[in-house]
């Protein structure tokens, strides 16, 4: 049944009019690298809601349910895999910090090396304990490419 759910969810948010893609269904401007939805869809109780991806803090998996933790706290359910996500999210302000975390770069507090060349990244939401998320080594050069700014999309 939960299946069919989210099948059918997902069939009802494709606009009929773009690709096949529904992730670039609604561009933010016209650069091709901007072509990403400005909101993820959630669920909270009986409702569903658009949240704005500028909410977001983070987005992370906990037994196999992927969360959205908003700027202010609040955690949701989405209805989405991380590895769709990583599709949908626009990757000049989210970051795929480790198997089970997304990052929003204005949610990242601090970042210090480790003494095996990882890094160790805080992530803040208001009322919630600072998240501590680890980097791999393989990765660490890539994201401070990333959180500096410099990748070119």
């Amino acid at each position: 049944m939960q299946v069919y759910r989210y099948w059918q969810f997902r069939s009802q948010q494709a606009p009929a009019s773009v690709s096949a893609n529904p992730a670039r269904a609604v561009p933010e401007s016209s650069e091709e690298a901007d072509a990403f939805h400005n909101y993820v869809y959630v669920k909270t109780g009986n409702e569903e809601l658009q949240l704005p991806y500028r909410e977001i803090a983070y987005f992370y998996t906990e037994q196999k349910v992927v969360f959205a933790m908003t700027r202010v706290g609040r955690r949701l359910i989405t209805q989405y895999t991380l590895a769709e996500l990583e599709e949908l999210l626009n990757p000049a302000f989210f970051f795929k910090i480790s198997r089970q975390v997304i990052a929003h770069k204005q949610s990242i507090k601090s970042v210090r090396k480790d003494a095996n060349y990882k890094l160790l990244v805080l992530l803040e939401a208001k009322g919630q304990p600072v998240k501590e998320e680890t980097i791999s080594r393989y990765k660490a050069a890539e994201f401070r490419e990333w959180f500096r700014g410099e990748m070119h999309h």
